[in-house]
């Protein structure tokens, strides 16, 4: 199951919360506009009913928070939407100019209980959205998770992509984030401004 791993300015894991599922759903509501037709604006009935069906549409839940509060202010969230992890990314950097409480926002392949097995799994089903003449390298964030080394994860995902290793210029970056026993991986373009969801975002 993919997602999003998020970041909270510090000691504001509660509003966080609060704010990147509001950039979230904002951002599924504005894509599923695009795959509907427009509501014929001069009939009040259709334009109550569509209103309707937008209420309805914003209850859903879409988006699951894994795991609760894990000590630290990063927020694992699924998606359970239609739409890829990406779809809704790029559609939310496009909307969003402003957050108080969201540091960083980074769109995953996978969120899992961490164990290496599963994480070398997961690395496999990765590793297909690498060109094979495409670059990589890896980028570890670990807390609370001090009984593994992070130069052994490391070593043992890399043995698993068999591509180019590019520690300058890659063309993909493979993010591993693991906060006590959750894990995510995804593998994503380089970004500027290393997905701070207002500083040099970048479109996947």
């Amino acid at each position: 199951m993919g997602g999003f791993v998020v970041t909270c300015v510090d000691k504001e894991y509660y509003n966080g919360v609060k704010e990147v599922l509001l950039f979230l759903k904002m951002a599924v509501f504005h894509i599923k506009n695009q795959c509907s037709p427009a509501a014929d604006e001069t009939d009040p009935k259709d334009i109550q009913q569509q209103l309707k069906k937008e209420k309805e549409e914003m209850k859903k839940i879409e988006f699951t928070l894994l795991g609760g509060k894990r000590d630290s202010d990063i927020l694992f969230i699924r998606n359970d939407t239609e739409y890829s992890e990406i779809e809704i990314y790029n559609m939310m950097i496009s909307l969003t100019t402003r957050a108080e409480h969201v540091r960083r926002i980074i769109p995953v392949n996978s969120i899992f209980t961490y164990t290496m097995d599963n994480l070398l799994h997961e690395t496999k089903k990765v590793c297909a959205s690498i060109g094979l003449q495409e670059s990589f390298r890896i980028s570890l964030s670990k807390r609370l998770c001090s009984h593994v080394s992070s130069e052994y994860i490391i070593t043992m995902v890399a043995a698993e992509i068999p591509r180019k290793v590019d520690l300058k210029t890659p063309d993909k970056v493979v993010m591993i984030e693991i906060v006590k026993d959750l894990c995510a991986i995804g593998a994503l373009k380089p970004c500027p401004g290393n997905f701070n969801i207002t500083r040099a975002p970048r479109k996947q």
